[in-house]
This record gives C-alpha cells, structure tokens and sequence, in this order.
C-alpha cells in the first residue's frame, strides 16, 4: 500500500518523464541520429531535475548504438529516468 506523499511522488516522476520525452519526440526530424535522440531525452529529464536511467530506441538500450532516422520510419521508444527514489517509465511507438 503507497502512501499519499509516495503516490505523489509517482506522479511527479511519472509527469516528469512524459514532459522529458515529449520534448526530445518534438525534435526528431529526417536525419536525426540515434544518439542525438538519446542524448536529447537525457538532456530534457535533466532539465526537470531527473536523472536519465535507460532508452530503448529502435530495440536497442546499448548507449553507444547509433544510426541514422529516416522520415516515415517507426520505432519503439521506452524512455526510464529517476525522481527522487521514483522512476518514470514512458514508452510508445513514434514515427519520424
């Protein structure tokens, strides 16, 4: 059973995560590389005081992967940071 502050507090991890990876979703573009993704959505979560813990991108969690994206092309995203004791887990399909 959580408490009221732990439900929180899941929630403030969870809003924070959703915000980090909609802002690093919003750049792709034609062109973008694999690692310019990842690093973006590391980059956003730590803007709003997480850290970054993982990303799935396109299968893949290795953080030296990279390759280049192309308009049209789906992937699967799972993007994980840490709020405080709290992950955020977001993942989705998206399409370039």
């Amino acid at each position: 059973v959580k408490s009221p502050l732990e439900i929180r507090m899941m929630r403030e991890a969870s809003r924070r995560n959703l915000e980090s990876a909609h802002a690093a979703i919003a750049t792709l573009r034609d062109g973008a590389t694999v690692r310019e993704f990842r690093t973006r959505y590391f980059t956003e979560a730590a803007q709003r005081g997480m850290s970054g813990v993982f990303m799935v991108i396109d299968k893949s969690s290795v953080p030296t992967f990279d390759a280049t994206l192309r308009a049209g092309q789906s992937m699967l995203i799972d993007c994980v940071s840490h709020f405080q004791q709290y992950h955020g887990d977001y993942g989705r399909t998206v399409v370039i």
